[in-house]
């Protein structure tokens, strides 16, 4: 009689708790719906192996790709060309004429006059262009003391442009044309070739000098030394023959 109460309160518990296990479990299981809401992986299926020889596989599909050659291809970095700013093509000075040899030892007379009178006239333009040139940068504003001096660096950068191309490209050649004038004179018994009077002769004077001095140390002093050099070696080739 006092074992059997007992057992039975132990019995009802162990229900009790089987019970509450229960409804955990239920609580945490997935609903039955919710398993068929959630997608579902696809099951691979074993493939059957071939058991005779199967259709022969046509050609693949061609796939039409984008037709790139309809537009021109980009050049490539090397090949692309960029003009230079203005402001750097403005900013750098012309040249001077091109000045060309003309005459020789073999000419006849006549033929040797219209070479001097030829390079007499590339003589003059070259002189012409580097006055012009002067008077460009003599016109320029000059309000501030420093665009004085820039004035004054560019005047003489100038000037000595000019005596370096008048010693490379111009004055080998006169010194030819005065010596070969000189020389067909004195076979036709023509000395010392008198200057006309001034003022053309000063100018004259004075270019007939350059021919003697250093230009690269002297320079080309005077008002318009070369023109005047022209002069004189067109004062001599005017005595030659016609």
């Amino acid at each position: 009689m006092n074992a059997g109460p007992l057992l039975a309160i132990i019995a009802g518990l162990m229900i009790t708790a089987v019970g509450v296990w229960w409804q955990v479990h239920l609580a945490r299981a997935p609903k039955p719906g919710a398993l068929a809401d959630a997608p579902m992986a696809p099951v691979a299926r074993p493939e059957a192996p071939p058991s005779g020889p199967g259709p022969q596989a046509g050609p693949a599909p061609v796939v039409e790709q984008p037709q790139a050659s309809a537009q021109p291809a980009a050049p490539a970095p090397e090949q692309i060309t960029t003009a230079p700013p203005a402001s750097q093509t403005d900013a750098k000075a012309p040249s001077a004429p091109a000045v060309t040899r003309v005459g020789s030892a073999d000419m006849t007379d006549t033929q040797f006059k219209a070479a001097t009178s030829a390079f007499t006239e590339q003589m003059k333009a070259f002189e012409e262009f580097y006055d012009s040139r002067r008077l460009e940068i003599l016109e320029k504003r000059t309000d501030t003391e420093s665009e004085r001096d820039q004035q004054v660096e560019e005047l003489k950068a100038l000037q000595t442009q000019k005596v370096s191309e008048f010693a490379r490209d111009i004055l080998p050649h006169a010194q030819f044309l005065q010596s070969e004038l000189t020389r067909r004179l004195e076979q036709q018994g023509v000395g010392d070739v008198p200057l006309p009077p001034p003022p053309a002769g000063i100018s004259i004077a004075l270019g007939r000098q350059i021919l003697q001095m250093d230009v690269s140390d002297v320079g080309l002093p005077g008002h318009r030394p070369v023109t005047g050099l022209a002069s004189y070696l067109e004062l001599l080739a005017s005595k030659l023959p016609d």
